[in-house]
C-alpha cells in the first residue's frame, strides 16, 4: 500500500551508542536513552498498548508501555537498551500507523524507567505478566467519527504476541473459534452504508493482516465480505473488531461459511 507522506524531506538521524566517554550522543543534540516518547498526530483510530507493541517489537525487546491522553495521544515505550530505542526512533519517525492518520512523532524521554501497575490497553509490563489485567468485559473502544479525535475510552488487555495488532473487545468465543478453525473470510455487519466505503474499510482491517478482497453485499445493506490472507488474520478481525463502534454503529464480525 502506497500513500503520500506529510514529510517534506527525509532526514537521517544518526547516533553513536556507547561512544567515547560512555555517552550516547545523538546528531542534532540531546542524549539517547532507552525510553521513547511517542506522540500520535491525527489519531482517527484507537491506539492501544498492543498496537504500539506491534509496531515497535521488531526493533528490539519492548519492556513497558504506558499510554496517556492528557495532551492528545502519547505513549512512553521502554526498550531493553539504547540501541533498540534508537532503531525504533529512526525507523518509525514520521510513519503512519494507519494510512493517512495516526502519524508518529518520536523523541527520547528523560524518564529513567516506566512504572506499570496494571496490564491493560493503556499500560503493559512485558517483564511482569503476573500484574492484574483489565477484565474482559471492560468498556469497548469507540472509534466515533472518522473526522478526528482519538475516540478511545476503555478497552481489553492486549496479548503479548507481537504478530497482529488490534484494539477493541474480544468477540464472542464461538465466533472467534469459528474464524480460527475456518477460512480467511469474514462477514462484517453494522457498517454505515452512507459513510463506509472500500478505502475506509481497508484502513480499518489492514492492521490485522494482509487484505485480499473486500465486497459489499448489495442485498444486505451495511454488510461486507472481507477476505484476509490467512485464517489467523480473519480470527483477529472477529476477536478485536466485534462490538467496536465505527461511525456511530457497533460492528458484528463473524466467520463466513
Amino acid at each position: 500500500y502506497v500513500n503520500f507522506s506529510k514529510s517534506q524531506e527525509i532526514k537521517r538521524r544518526t547516533s553513536q551508542v556507547g561512544g567515547a566517554g560512555g555517552s550516547d550522543d545523538v546528531a542534532g543534540g540531546g542524549v539517547a536513552t532507552h525510553v521513547l516518547l511517542f506522540t500520535v498526530l491525527n489519531p482517527l483510530y484507537p491506539v492501544t498498548t498492543e498496537v504500539i507493541h506491534t509496531i515497535t517489537a521488531s526493533f528490539g525487546a519492548v519492556q513497558r508501555i504506558v499510554i496517556f491522553r492528557k495532551n492528545g495521544v502519547q505513549a512512553l515505550v521502554e526498550f531493553d537498551g539504547v540501541r533498540s530505542a534508537t532503531a525504533a526512533l529512526t525507523g518509525l519517525q514520521g510513519a503512519d500507523i494507519y494510512a493517512g492518520c495516526c502519524t508518529l512523532k518520536i523523541e527520547y524521554s528523560r524518564t529513567p524507567r516506566i512504572n506499570v501497575h496494571r496490564n491493560n490497553a493503556e499500560s503493559w509490563d512485558y517483564t511482569n505478566p503476573m500484574l492484574p489485567q483489565t477484565p474482559a468485559n471492560a468498556p469497548a473502544y469507540s472509534m466515533g467519527g472518522m473526522g478526528g479525535g482519538d475516540g478511545a475510552r476503555g478497552g481489553m488487555p492486549p496479548e503479548h504476541r507481537g504478530s497482529l495488532g488490534g484494539m477493541g473487545p474480544a468477540g464472542p468465543a464461538g465466533a472467534a473459534a469459528g474464524a480460527a478453525a475456518g477460512g480467511a473470510v469474514v462477514i462484517m455487519y453494522g457498517l454505515d452504508p452512507a459513510q463506509m466505503n472500500c478505502d475506509r474499510l481497508f484502513n480499518l482491517v489492514c492492521l490485522y493482516g494482509n487484505v485480499q478482497k473486500i465486497k459489499f453485499l448489495p442485498q444486505k445493506a451495511g454488510s461486507a465480505l472481507v477476505q484476509m490472507s490467512d485464517p489467523a488474520a480473519a480470527h483477529a478481525l472477529v476477536r478485536f473488531l466485534s462490538g467496536v463502534c465505527v461511525l456511530g454503529s457497533p460492528l458484528e464480525v463473524v466467520a463466513s461459511k
